[in-house]
């Protein structure tokens, strides 16, 4: 919980948001690395050992204003965040294989943490790569998402996000 309660400091007084600057600075501002920043800050910040729904309420709402602020789908940045925040979810010192490992070695069996964190890692940037590949493109349309301002309420197959509404 201390980790949690550091990350939860830093985003209050806005240390959190000068990372994500500079990390964006490091990509030269290439918009379609922007949300392969927050892959791997989400990443970091889980495998320090936050849990993931502090990690979400940390970067979820920045990601979600740096990707209106970008041009990038929010559906993109939102996956990407999710993404980070499993693959690091698995570290040696992350919460979740703590509990897992302790489960396991309760009923005998004994795994080591690295190759588990590896491919748990390596199997969300693998999702993420699908993840932005599918949902990516000009305004996120590949799969026929087009922000629309719409009013209509109780509209079928519509979904809103930050006042637009992405309709199919």
């Amino acid at each position: 919980m201390g980790v949690t309660y550091m990350f939860g400091v830093a985003r209050t007084n806005g240390t959190i948001q000068q990372i994500v600057r500079s990390l964006v600075r490091l990509v030269h501002g290439k918009v379609s690395l922007i949300p392969w920043v927050f892959f791997m800050l989400a990443a970091a910040i889980t495998a320090s050992g936050a849990l993931s729904l502090a990690t979400y309420s940390i970067l979820i709402p920045l990601g979600l204003s740096f990707a209106r602020s970008h041009k990038v789908s929010p559906l993109v940045m939102g996956l990407s965040i999710l993404n980070g925040t499993n693959a690091g979810g698995f570290s040696p010192i992350a919460i979740y294989w703590v509990i897992v490992d302790n489960v396991l070695v309760d009923n005998g069996i004994h795994v080591q943490p690295m190759p588990v964190f590896w491919w748990t890692f390596v199997v969300n940037v693998l999702l993420n790569i699908g993840a932005c590949l599918l949902f990516s493109g000009r305004n996120g349309d590949r799969l026929g998402l087009t922000p629309t301002r719409t009013t209509g309420e109780g509209l079928e197959g519509n979904s809103s996000v930050d006042g637009q509404r992405w309709t199919w």
